[in-house]
């Protein structure tokens, strides 16, 4: 069971770096979403982003590595769950916002359900935190890593143009 679901380690690696990565390179714009999220000022949000990108990037480098595989999914199943309890608690605000969910400068404004995203990534890495690690990465696994993470970017690109075509006959 192990070695299955290291293609998933590195695919949530990879997810959690990425986001890691887009909060240094739109630092201002995801400073600005971590702000209207949590309700606090600008300077918290710069904080808050920062910090994520740092506790991201640490979490994405320890997934790789399976003796440190299972904390490290624990962190980011407890980091996507806060995220999407943040996003839920917008939502009920009734709250339009730049969730900084999205790589695209296409989708900034709201996109369906953004908390479903969290969730799922979430619970996929709360079932990699339930089963130790026994092995390092093989190549199999770093190609099904990527791919995996490759249809998650295509799955982000096809929810843009729907949410676009929508605004568009609209």
């Amino acid at each position: 069971m192990a070695e299955m679901l290291a293609p998933f380690a590195l695919f949530a690696a990879l997810v959690l770096g990425t986001a890691a990565a887009h909060k240094i390179v739109e630092s201002e714009r995801l400073a600005r979403a971590a702000a209207s999220l949590t309700g606090l000022p600008m300077s918290c949000g710069v904080v808050l982003s920062i910090g994520a990108a740092a506790v991201e990037s640490s979490t994405a480098v320890a997934l790789v590595f399976p003796a440190s595989r299972q904390i490290a999914a624990g962190a980011a199943a407890t980091l996507w769950t806060l995220y999407a309890v943040l996003l839920v608690r917008a939502e009920h605000k009734g709250l339009t916002l730049d969730c900084g969910c999205t790589l695209s400068k296409k989708n900034r404004d709201k996109m369906p359900l953004p908390y479903v995203r969290a969730v799922a990534l979430a619970a996929l890495v709360g079932v990699v935190a339930l089963v130790p690690a026994r092995i390092g990465l093989q190549s199999l696994d770093a190609v099904s890593g990527l791919a995996i993470f490759s249809l998650y970017l295509a799955a982000d690109e096809l929810i843009a143009v729907r949410v676009l075509r929508r605004r568009v006959i609209a």
